[in-house]
């Protein structure tokens, strides 16, 4: 929706524009002050937003107009929050960009509800947002209707031209220039199981591109000291970070270092791995629509990459699932996100679930690190890279391996990279791996664990049932049958019944 003006001159007095109100569901006041010189310029504009109806479109555009010669341009976004009751996200899109939801065109970066100013400039820009050439014409602010009061909000913009935000550009210095310290760890024996190898990473970490305190270097420096072999960095609905990712990746040759984004919606957060540099998976989709989660899965298979959901029982407006009942029109699913809580053992109990009835999808865990641990935060997150990793099966450190793991579940979990955890059926088969079996076949199950506690505890979960319960000694072994098409999978907790590690299933099915 557009809440269209296009100035014909500079004035000094409120003028009110009439809308078409089933078209545009929104007033524009707009009042412009206007200090004409050869270099600088400033706009402040008014717009009174109206809360969305069933089924409308839940992101507004509105248009100003970017003058000749411009170097600079400066945003400042001012609402009243009212407790909470109202919340705005925000983004930019320039010239070529029509105005529709469906138009991809012309997007020049995103920052949510994280800053109240950005600025973008030939040479650098607020992160989450792109620096470049600013073109003459008509840009859009993207405004993302999160939370709208009843009676409405009024959400007032200054725009400056050839000057920069003295508050943006301050925040951008100090983020760009912050260093981080990390407490080094010997990097942890290589897992080799059955031809693979079972590279250690983490999927999910954001930092200053979005609404954490990383830099680029910052979550690499940490993955690195954390022994990993791969880290993905999918900020919020931006692409800026691909440009760091690609200057940064020299200096980190044995790090398979992963372009993502996650795309934030109002009806799920979904991980994106695997973009092309610029590339962006749409986030403007309708929540509670089984067509939204395919169509952000859809692009990111266009792209060559692969979709997974987020954190899909968690409670923070936008964060749960909403996309349908069924999880496997993803690839995988974050069952274990950051520390482990009762929003995880909710997702746990869901995928079991699904287990039982014979669907399968991926269980995955990241970090979702916003802050290096050091670092108080407002959320649970401020954790290493790595922590919890996860293990993933395949021929060789890349993409396509990678990728093909997850796909077919080659994956387990655990809280920190230094454990390990090998889990076969009849020595040939491993994690992920589908066991043709006669009814009632014996099957020789193998576990062999490093790096637990004498007073953890091994489970072993079939049909959502306990078979056994285990010592983590060494090396442990089950002889499991079944009559019916089934799993085995396992999940080590502590003495407390906190999470350590978990796999993903091995497959029977009676032939």
């Amino acid at each position: 929706m557009i809440l269209e003006f296009v100035p014909k001159r500079a004035i000094t007095q409120s003028h009110k524009i009439k809308m078409n109100h089933k078209q545009f569901f929104a007033i524009i006041i707009l009042t412009f002050l206007c200090a004409f010189s050869t270099n600088a310029q400033i706009i402040e504009q008014a717009v009174k937003l109206q809360p969305p109806k069933q089924g409308e479109s839940l992101f507004r555009y509105v248009p100003f107009e970017v003058p000749q010669n411009t170097k600079s341009l400066s945003i400042s976004f001012d609402f009243d929050k009212k407790g909470g009751a109202n919340g705005l996200n925000f983004g930019l899109f320039e010239t070529g960009f029509t105005g529709k939801d469906s138009d991809k065109n012309g997007f020049r970066g995103y920052s949510g509800y994280v800053r109240d100013s950005i600025f973008i400039a030939e040479d650098k820009a607020t992160h989450g947002y792109r620096a470049g050439k600013i073109s003459a014409g008509k840009w859009f602010v993207l405004v993302g209707l999160s939370k709208i009061a009843p009676e409405g909000v009024e959400l007032k913009l200054k725009i400056k031209f050839n000057q920069i935000d003295e508050k943006a550009l301050k925040q951008f210095e100090t983020e760009k220039s912050k260093i981080f310290t990390h407490e080094k760890n010997e990097k942890p024996n290589t897992i080799k199981l059955n031809g693979l190898t079972w590279f250690r990473g983490d999927l999910h970490a954001h930092g200053v591109h979005g609404d954490g305190s990383w830099t680029v270097k910052g979550i690499l420096d940490s993955a690195v000291s954390n022994g990993l072999d791969f880290v993905a960095l999918t900020e919020h609905n931006t692409y800026t970070h691909h440009y760091e990712i690609n200057a940064e990746k020299k200096n980190y040759p044995n790090m398979l270092i992963i372009r993502g984004e996650e795309v934030t919606t109002y009806g799920a957060h979904i991980n994106v791995w695997g973009l092309p540099t610029e590339k962006w998976v749409d986030f403007r989709v309708l929540p509670g629509l089984q067509a939204s989660g395919k169509q952000i899965a859809k692009q990111a298979h266009q792209f060559g990459g692969l979709a997974s959901i987020n954190h899909p029982t968690m409670n923070c407006g936008g964060c749960n699932w909403t996309y349908g009942d069924d999880w496997g029109i993803m690839d995988s699913v974050e069952i274990w996100n950051a520390t482990w809580d009762s929003d995880d053992e909710k997702a746990l109990k869901i995928w079991d679930d699904f287990l039982q009835k014979g669907q399968i999808i991926t269980a995955i865990a990241s970090s979702d690190s916003h802050f290096p641990p050091y670092e108080p935060s407002p959320y649970p997150n401020n954790l290493r890279i790595g922590e919890p990793s996860v293990f993933i099966g395949a021929k060789s450190l890349n993409e396509t391996s990678l990728f093909a793991g997850i796909k077919v579940g080659r994956v387990f979990m655990a809280e920190n990279p230094r454990y390990s955890v090998k889990f076969t059926a009849n020595q040939n088969k491993t994690i992920g791996d589908k066991v043709l079996v006669r009814k009632n076949q014996k099957v020789n199950l193998k576990v062999s664990l490093e790096g637990f506690s004498n007073d953890a505890k091994v489970l072993w979960i079939s049909d959502g049932k306990l078979i056994k319960e285990s010592a983590p000694n060494s090396n442990l072994s089950y002889t499991f049958s079944t009559d019916k098409n089934n799993y085995v999978r396992l999940e080590i907790r502590n003495k407390d019944g906190k999470m350590l590690a978990m796999t993903n299933p091995i497959y029977f099915r009676v032939k």
